[in-house]
């Protein structure tokens, strides 16, 4: 039984219980909850009946099923996948590495598994990039209070780098200039009076969301 709310979840399309994932990849549960934990799965929590029950991304499962009983050795591995370390993702990105941790959670970074090393997908970062660098909307006014992804993230606490990216994504808001003295996501410059009117969107959002999804079942 899958919450109502999850189907409006457009980063995954289907969900698996602990149990299943297990089973999926011939592991104990327990493991799978040290991956959640990790990380290294996109999950959610929700009450069914009277009790809290995990759910799993099956894209994700089904990636990792895939890959997990490969022979290659490290090197080969990243070389054959462009996978890189999280610490490399943070690099190329221009972000921190709980930074990239945000973006896996929330869909924007897409991530491959070698027994327990998890990988960051090289060309989910730089397809992302790109993507952003696409939307970039020039802005006349040049009084405006200009901030990056970075920056923002620090000022609006509820604004989370998956979060704001994929609202980016969605333009429903745009960056307005590219600082080329930056790498990564911190070239993107955006007015900061539409930082924050986007933060306090968020938050209604988030408080409604969270009033409804207990309610929300089949």
């Amino acid at each position: 039984m899958v919450p109502r709310a999850f189907l409006r979840d457009d980063r995954h399309d289907r969900w698996l219980n602990r149990e299943q994932t297990a089973r999926r990849l011939n592991i104990h549960e327990n493991s799978v909850t040290k991956m959640v934990r990790e990380q290294q799965l996109s999950s959610r929590y929700a009450n069914v009946g009277a009790k809290k029950i995990l759910f799993i991304a099956a894209d994700e499962v089904e990636r990792l099923a895939s890959v997990q009983e490969s022979d290659l050795d490290r090197d080969a591995f990243k070389k054959k996948f462009n996978a890189i370390s999280f610490a490399e993702a943070a690099r190329l990105a221009g972000v921190s590495i709980p930074h990239i941790e945000g973006l896996v959670k929330s869909g924007c970074v897409k991530t491959v598994v070698r027994f327990t090393s998890v990988f960051v997908l090289r060309n989910s970062i730089e397809d992302l990039i790109a993507r952003i660098e696409c939307l970039v909307r020039p802005s006349g006014d040049e009084t405006a209070n200009l901030i990056n992804v970075v920056r923002a993230i620090q000022v609006y606490k509820n604004l989370h780098i998956g979060v704001f990216l994929r609202s980016v994504l969605k333009e429903k808001i745009s960056p307005i200039r590219i600082d080329s003295r930056k790498r990564g996501l911190r070239r993107f410059l955006f007015d900061n009076a539409y930082v924050e009117r986007l933060a306090q969107q968020l938050g209604s959002e988030e408080g409604l969301t969270a009033r409804q999804a207990g309610q929300q079942f089949f």
